[in-house]
């Protein structure tokens, strides 16, 4: 049985300031929140492209 994991796409630096936010608690993670990140649509494309399909890519 496949596990789908959910996927973001946001801009490097943003995604340093949010983990930054994390670890000094001002966000919290929520349930629904995606557990992999990539830095452009492209370099999600070429994830998928080399057959690790296993992300539900909700924007």
């Amino acid at each position: 049985m496949n596990k789908l994991s959910k996927a973001g796409v946001m801009p490097r630096d943003q995604f340093q300031k949010r983990i930054l936010d994390i670890a000094a608690g001002r966000i919290t993670l929520d349930k629904n929140d995606p557990k992999t990140w990539f830095s452009s649509e492209q370099s999600l494309r070429k994830s998928r492209r080399r057959g690790k399909n296993e992300f539900n890519f909700d924007k």
